[in-house]
């Protein structure tokens, strides 16, 4: 019986998102029951995630995909799911988005609607200013991706997803995880500011 579902969309302005989602499926689908939506092209989108959805009741579903502070948006700027047009579609879902600023408006009235049990995301644009998107990119996919699917193996509540997600992403600050670049402190304000903009909304308690 399906108990999680992953939701990737292939663009090449979130090319680090989609590999992140990818990933965790590979990682996570031998310990647990996990479907797969790959969007990559502007076709009948919105259709095809409605669907995908509609087919899960009370299970995690995580969405790698553009973002604004109302919608989760597909390839193309198409848009998947959005506020207030057909967010209802989420009912009795838990929801983990990698989005920008999906959570500040979409996520907060998903969940105070009753539809959402629980929305962790970002209030904020995912962005790397004044520093190497490269170095950026690949430090968030590392350290996203890692705790994700410990959190997915391990059935973690979303309180300890979130936590887990701050203690990481300021704890590797300082490894060079990409050979010959080094660190600056442009990097370290838009890591702290990308933590201060992780939003969690909902029953905490749920398990990812």
């Amino acid at each position: 019986m399906v108990d999680m579902a992953i939701v990737v969309v292939n663009d090449s302005g979130i090319k680090f998102a989609y590999r992140i989602g990818r990933n965790v499926y590979k990682k996570c689908r031998i310990n647990r029951d996990i479907k797969l939506l790959e969007i990559s092209r502007n076709i009948q989108t919105e259709r095809k995630c409605k669907d995908f959805i509609n087919e899960s009741n009370d299970i995690t579903i995580m969405f790698f995909a553009h973002g604004s502070e109302d919608t989760i948006d597909g390839f193309g700027g198409n848009k998947l799911i959005q506020y207030p047009r057909n967010h209802d579609i989420l009912k009795g879902i838990k929801v983990f988005c990698f989005s920008c600023s999906s959570a500040r408006k979409l996520g907060k009235k998903a969940v105070e609607e009753n539809y959402a049990k629980v929305f962790l995301g970002f209030d904020k644009d995912i962005t790397w200013n004044n520093c190497s998107e490269e170095y950026f990119k690949t430090y968030l996919g590392q350290i996203i991706s890692k705790v994700l699917v410990n959190a997915v193996n391990e059935f973690s509540n979303f309180k300890k997803l979130k936590q887990v997600i701050e203690y990481e992403l300021i704890n590797n600050i300082n490894k060079d995880l990409i050979p010959g670049i080094k660190i600056k402190p442009e990097v370290l304000k838009n890591i702290y500011n990308m933590i201060g903009s992780i939003c969690l909304i909902g029953n905490d308690t749920e398990t990812v």
